[in-house]
């Protein structure tokens, strides 16, 4: 039978494996070792996934490779939903391993101040072009990539009413609002807690139309 040398240690042997001979293929080919179970956590409410101590909008892909150490960069990673909260996930190299995903469906922080109707802001809208304005100042605070950048509006007898997650946002806003239409701006503050020694205010801005 010809023998062949492997392109790595040179050794000359009748059998290699993608040109490597064993010994030089299991150092290049390292088996993963994937748990039959892996836990990743999931917002219930946004679908964004924990990664570390972040919450992010990656793929639950991701989250996977950071719990299975030497998953290679071109490896095949194929989900499969089985139920609400279990996957089924492949992962193919020059071997194919399956394992199981459980998903642990909880509230991130943000989606859990929103429940909880937390606001740190209030725009108040009042005037005679109510609807228009509604269109502009919700437009505007969804265009933040403030976390905080949530809302829920109001209606009053005397306009709109937006509880702002943020106190930065209800500020771009207001300047928007300034700068680009003149409107009349009045801020004012009301104290709502002490947290840590320190006062804690809420930040009203009343907007005329």
């Amino acid at each position: 039978m010809r023998r062949a040398f492997c392109f790595l240690c040179g050794k000359r042997t009748e059998k290699l494996k993608e040109g490597y001979c064993d010994s030089c293929y299991s150092k290049e080919h390292k088996s993963l070792i994937v748990p039959d179970k892996i836990e990743v956590t999931v917002c219930s409410k946004c679908n964004k996934v924990k990664i570390g101590n972040k919450w992010s909008e990656n793929e639950i892909k991701e989250a996977v490779k950071r719990k299975i150490k030497s998953v290679p960069k071109n490896a095949l990673i194929e989900t499969k939903q089985l139920s609400k909260k279990k996957l089924e996930l492949v992962i193919k190299t020059s071997e194919e391993y399956k394992t199981r995903v459980h998903l642990n469906r909880i509230m991130c922080p943000i989606c859990s101040k929103i429940s909880s109707g937390y606001y740190e802001s209030i725009i108040q809208l009042r005037g005679d072009d109510i609807d228009r304005f509604y269109k502009i100042v919700s437009r505007e605070i969804k265009k933040s990539k403030n976390p905080k950048a949530f809302f829920n509006v109001k209606d009053t007898k005397n306009g709109l009413d937006f509880y702002i997650g943020g106190k930065s946002v209800a500020n771009s806003v207001a300047d928007y609002l300034k700068r680009r239409y003149k409107l009349k701006i009045k801020k004012s503050y009301k104290l709502v807690t002490r947290k840590d020694g320190r006062d804690v205010y809420r930040t009203i801005i009343s907007v005329r139309i």
